[in-house]
């Protein structure tokens, strides 16, 4: 009887560490699956928004024009590096479905949309911004020209271009892992 508890006891101590085991792995796939899901829900965003870029500048808070598509490499907490000019929502009405003036930044270890409430801006005019991303340590940009060079800023100087042909977006997050995704514009 007393050999029957110990297997017994001996049993139990494998069964409840595998358990245990199990438990703590699906803890952690969960959060994976959590953070891979976010990310590629954001990249959708960005599909969609460079999917309808629309070739229409405008003027920015003071009364000079900008052009449809301003891009930097080089994004810090200041300003928004990636803005552009995109088409309203098809099937919409009011101002979702009226053409936006719409960006990109990282602030505070946070990826934004931002979208301002008109086209051409005053000088008060302050944009929404809306978190996509959070715990994105960086978030960097590269923009393809019709000549099928890739360009840190746009526009380039001396091309006609309004729109790049394409934009990467790297998107760094706090843990070390990188996605890179290749938006073609139209």
């Amino acid at each position: 009887m007393l050999v029957a508890m110990v297997i017994f006891a001996v049993i139990s101590l494998v069964a409840y560490r595998a358990l245990a085991v199990i438990l703590d792995s699906r803890v952690q796939l969960q959060a994976e699956n959590r953070k891979w899901r976010t990310l590629a829900l954001a990249f959708t965003h960005m599909e969609q928004d460079f999917g309808v870029a629309l070739d229409r500048g405008v003027r920015d808070a003071d009364d000079l024009r900008a052009p449809p598509f301003v891009g930097r490499a080089v994004v810090g907490a200041e300003g928004v590096p990636l803005e552009f000019t995109r088409m309203g929502y098809a099937a919409q009405s009011g101002t979702l479905a009226d053409v936006q003036r719409v960006g990109y930044r990282l602030r505070n270890e946070v990826l934004e949309a931002v979208t301002w409430p008109v086209l051409d801006q005053g000088p008060r005019t302050v944009p929404d911004a809306r978190p996509l991303l959070a715990g994105v340590a960086g978030f960097g940009l590269r923009y393809l020209d019709r000549q099928g060079a890739w360009q840190q800023s746009w526009p380039v100087p001396g091309q006609q271009a309004a729109l790049p042909a394409a934009v990467e977006v790297e998107i760094a997050l706090v843990g070390g892992d990188k996605a890179r995704r290749v938006f073609a514009l139209p």
